[in-house]
């Protein structure tokens, strides 16, 4: 039995040595490129607040939604509105600038004036859209999005078969692998480091990869959701709501349909309005949380664009547990699960997954020089 494991885990051991060689600075890029990443929307705020805030004006009412949409009627189709909970954030409006655009350019509008203040785009979202090419191509196109899914594959393994050499061959040497003390050799501190902080990053490693993989293989992406037993990245929505229109009826105004939601859910939440051109289809209303905590889970309220009456009401907590987590692969795979929290926890999980081929390789290296040297 002894011999058995001692052979178990030399094989772990050379799948994991030889695995981590060859992916290395794959890994090492991919890792970096998804910390830096992590803190998107906070720099493009910092570097550019006017676009985000403005100063409380007390008394001044916010402009309403139909207003928003009469202002950037000339720059295009309006296909959605967000409003914040926060009354010092800006109204973000998507507006399709083109019939060709596919999702449209967001443009910032002050929630008292009603002025322009902003648009997507600019030096730090041109520099976060690279990183983020970085990170899911390696800025390689189609080549590098599938070295990216074989080196995400690649890490499963690495983090798995490092999980089965870190166990210890005996018990009372188990907290040996969750502490660091540093007291040692440079090579021993290495190994401490390595053994130790991987050891407490696996799990979120492992959601991250497992979940990363769905933007790599559509094989991929279509298997998890047939395990999960509902679609990932369903943007499709649910089932289609048929609604009656009255004849020469006239639309409520997007402020009264997200009034409804405001006596469901108050005011302080983000809410998304949706602008459809098509009559005959209901207004869909998402419900975002906010704060330090805030669940990436969002509910939804389907409203009839003419009666105000509510059709439909769609609430992430009463979706089946595998609609729930098919749902959250995004927010799984980038941390903002829990919102800023969790970004920060992810922030430090990443960083350690990055040093993990630059300590593993040293310590490769450094046997290496000690087999020549003997």
């Amino acid at each position: 039995m002894k011999n058995h494991n001692s052979l178990t885990r030399k094989i772990f051991g050379e799948v994991h040595l030889w695995l981590g060689v060859v992916s290395g600075l794959v890994l090492f890029v991919i890792c970096l490129s998804g910390a830096v990443y992590t803190f998107r929307s906070e720099f493009e705020q910092l570097a550019d607040p006017d676009k985000y805030m403005v100063n409380e004006q007390e008394g001044a009412e916010v402009v309403s939604i139909d207003r928003v949409i009469e202002i950037l009627s000339d720059s295009g189709q309006v296909t959605s509105v967000l409003i914040p909970g926060m009354e010092q954030r800006t109204l973000e409006a998507v507006v399709k600038t083109s019939p060709k655009q596919r999702r449209g350019r967001v443009f910032y509008v002050h929630p008292y004036s009603g002025d322009i203040v902003g648009k997507s785009g600019g030096k730090v979202s041109d520099f976060f859209l690279v990183v983020m090419k970085l990170h899911r191509w390696l800025l390689m196109g189609k080549t590098g999005k599938v070295i990216v899914g074989v080196s995400t594959l690649i890490f499963v393994i690495l983090v798995v078969s490092g999980l089965v050499l870190w166990i210890p061959k005996k018990l009372r040497a188990l907290k040996n692998g969750l502490r660091i003390s540093l007291k040692g050799t440079f090579r021993r501190n290495l190994w401490e480091l390595h053994n130790v902080l991987g050891f407490y990053a696996a799990p979120l490693l492992l959601i991250m990869a497992l979940t990363g993989l769905s933007w790599s293989f559509d094989w991929y992406r279509s298997g998890l959701g047939n395990v999960l037993g509902a679609p990932v990245f369903n943007r499709g929505g649910g089932d289609k709501i048929e609604l009656v229109v009255p004849e020469n009826g006239s639309k409520a105004s997007y402020s009264d349909l997200l009034g409804k939601a405001r006596e469901r859910w108050g005011n302080d939440s983000d809410y998304r309005v949706s602008i459809s051109q098509k009559g005959d289809a209901p207004v869909r209303i998402t419900r975002y949380h906010t704060g330090l905590f805030a669940f990436a889970g969002s509910d939804h309220l389907f409203v009839h664009p003419y009666t105000s009456e509510v059709l439909a009401v769609d609430l992430f907590s009463d979706k089946a547990l595998n609609e729930q987590i098919a749902a959250l692969i995004k927010p799984l795979h980038t941390g903002e699960i829990y919102g800023t929290f969790s970004k920060i926890i992810y922030f430090f999980v990443v960083l350690i997954a990055t040093s993990l081929p630059v300590t593993g390789v040293i310590m490769w290296l450094g046997k290496i020089r000690s087999r020549n040297t003997r």
